[in-house]
């Protein structure tokens, strides 16, 4: 293996290395705690701001080659559109999934709750209009 082969292999194991980087940040401030009062507007706008970083990175190389001649980024832009299209996915899913989701089910249950609280309020309240007219008779 030449020393050329081995830097290009290395590199692309960089690239991997830090395109994966913040997911695995992401998760670790969920599992800490450290996403704020609303984690998952947090979650969502970092997901959704690496997948505009990465659309643009996937974007560059093709501009550096116009403009500066560069040809060696455009080996990592094919890396770089795929974790842009992860992220947007992972954005996507997580708006339908946990946000819109999670909020049509806690409609449901809160339904449901006041739903159980009616019933049980007509179940455990005297029969107003029974005692009027029983008082009548």
């Amino acid at each position: 293996m030449s020393a050329a082969t081995s830097w290009r292999r290395r590199t692309w194991v960089a690239v991997f290395v830090a395109g994966c980087l913040p997911a695995a940040l992401i998760g670790f401030d969920a599992l800490r705690g450290g996403l704020g009062a609303n984690p998952i507007a947090e979650i969502l706008n970092r997901l959704g701001f690496w997948a505009l970083t990465f659309l643009l990175a996937s974007l560059a190389p093709t501009a550096l080659k116009i403009a500066l001649g560069w040809t060696e980024p455009a080996r990592y832009r094919r890396m770089a559109g795929l974790f842009a299209f992860f992220y947007a996915f992972l954005h996507f899913a997580t708006y339908l999934g946990v946000d819109q989701f999670g909020e049509v089910h806690a409609k449901e249950q809160s339904g449901r709750r006041l739903e159980e609280q009616i019933e049980t309020l007509l179940r455990e309240s005297p029969d107003v209009c029974g005692d009027a007219k029983a008082g009548q008779e």
